[in-house]
């Protein structure tokens, strides 16, 4: 992912982006912080403000969210076997980091495949963009994501509201 590929798909999709104050502020915004890249792979793209993110097989060609967007995100590890006669023989394993994040109204997720290295400095790269939203594997919070995503959001939203005062009455 890159910035003239995502600069390219908000001037052809104009349209996608009202829910962050229209297209020029979104354009003006990424044009601003292409000096600022904090993560910059293949598959992802991480800026101070923003996450883009390839959408998939069916869904747009890039996927562009706000960091306040973003609400819980965690590694994901898959081991590998083989199966030799009832012996099962580990081969290795994936890594991949799942992001869960709220946009146009709905509750949506996103894995990014990566190795185990890899995963790690992604979710390290995300804690320093979005320090409000949950990061690491905990069942109540798949729970609270699968049954109840709006009190995970509301309290991704109180993180937020609560880090900004904290800063406000620093900046005094």
């Amino acid at each position: 992912m890159d910035i003239e590929t995502t600069l390219t798909y908000i001037k052809k999709n104009q349209s996608k982006f009202n829910e962050f104050g229209g297209f020029a502020n979104v354009y003006n915004s990424i044009s601003e912080q292409a000096s600022s890249i904090v993560l910059a792979r293949k598959d992802i793209l991480l800026l101070p403000s923003w996450v883009i993110f390839g959408g998939g097989f069916f869904g747009p060609s890039v996927r562009i969210i706000s960091t306040t967007q973003l609400v819980w995100a965690h590694i994901k590890k898959l081991n590998n076997y083989l199966i030799l006669v009832v012996i099962p023989v580990p081969t290795g394993s994936n890594f991949s980091v799942l992001l869960y994040y709220h946009t146009d109204g709905q509750f949506r997720s996103k894995e990014i495949s990566s190795n185990e290295t890899g995963s790690t400095e992604l979710m390290y790269a995300l804690t320093t963009i979005a320090p409000w939203s949950f990061f690491g594997y905990d069942k109540d919070v798949e729970k609270a994501w699968n049954r109840m995503p709006n009190s995970l959001l509301l309290a991704k939203e109180a993180r937020l509201q609560a880090l900004i005062q904290q800063t406000t009455s620093e900046d005094k």
